[in-house]
């Protein structure tokens, strides 16, 4: 009896060892796991972590020489990747946005392995359409992140427009002195060196106040759409946690063994020349022995 209880007792320490062994090898894999590292993957990723950031803002004009751009976020994961993909697209167009460009690759599931995909695409929507989208996104979807924000140009759009008036006068007051035969030739030389460069300072501000209002009137919005086989806020089960590692393990412990082999490769002719050595000394002991009874 006494015997069988030793015997149970060492085996419930084997099994102890064994499952911390497991424990520690899977932290050393997922240091040297290529897959986590993303040493396969097309196009690199940042590094997501959930976190939703909501930030209301005052979308429009609500006040006195405000002009508000707006932009904006949206990391949505999926399992069901091209179903959700097409109904983004239409819910994008139900609110008057249009996709200005898009970017597709993928990547690899951090405990399976498996090729997973994900599509980014830009897209321009009218400002006041931009929080009931998002809003509309977040309902109904599943997120990594999410954000919206705003800031007032409506500063810069005045500081510019007053500027412009200031250059109007000035050249008006140019073309006036150039049209006058009292100014000199030398006087006139620098006038239109003047006038070339308010020109440039003039078109690069109209361009500057065209943008601006583009931006204020169409807001740019980011969406993303990753395939994923559990969600950011959903553990990972019992069989992906071994899988990854034992993958862990043995992407770490080929390596190890194959690195283990080649030194042993270079070690061969030191062990031959140590015993080789070893048998002479040994040799040499007994004749010295022998000569020594003689």
């Amino acid at each position: 009896m006494v015997r069988e209880r030793v015997i149970a007792m060492k085996q419930w320490r084997l099994l102890g060892l064994f499952v911390m062994s497991v424990w520690v090898l899977s932290g050393c894999g997922a240091v040297f796991d290529p897959f986590a590292m993303g040493s396969n993957v097309e196009e690199s990723l940042p590094d997501y972590t959930w976190q939703e950031a909501y930030e209301t803002a005052d979308y429009g004009a609500d006040e006195a020489g405000q002009e508000v751009v707006v932009s904006g976020f949206a990391e949505v994961e999926s399992k069901q990747y091209s179903q959700t993909l097409d109904e983004l697209r239409t819910l994008i167009q139900s609110y008057d946005g249009k996709v200005t460009s898009q970017d597709a690759s993928h990547t690899f599931d951090e405990y399976t392995h498996q090729k997973l995909r994900w599509t980014h695409f830009s897209v321009r929507i009218p400002s006041d359409q931009v929080e009931t989208l998002l809003t509309d996104i977040q309902e109904k979807y599943a997120l990594r992140r999410f954000a919206v924000n705003s800031y007032d140009v409506g500063d810069e759009l005045a500081t510019d427009e007053k500027r412009l008036a200031e250059i109007a006068a000035r050249m008006a007051e140019i073309d006036g002195a150039l049209a006058s035969e009292d100014v000199s030739s030398l006087e006139k030389s620098t006038l239109r060196e003047e006038q070339q460069d308010l020109e440039l300072e003039q078109r690069s501000l109209v361009q500057n106040i065209e943008e601006l209002r583009k931006d204020v009137a169409d807001a740019q919005i980011d969406v993303s759409v990753f395939e994923v086989l559990r969600y950011t806020d959903e553990s990972a089960s019992l069989g992906h946690q071994f899988q990854r590692a034992f993958s862990g393990f043995f992407s770490f412990a080929i390596p190890t063994l194959a690195l283990s082999l080649v030194s042993l490769f270079f070690v061969i002719p030191y062990i031959i020349v140590a015993v080789v050595t070893y048998l002479l000394v040994r040799k040499l002991l007994r004749w010295v022995k022998r000569k020594e009874g003689d």
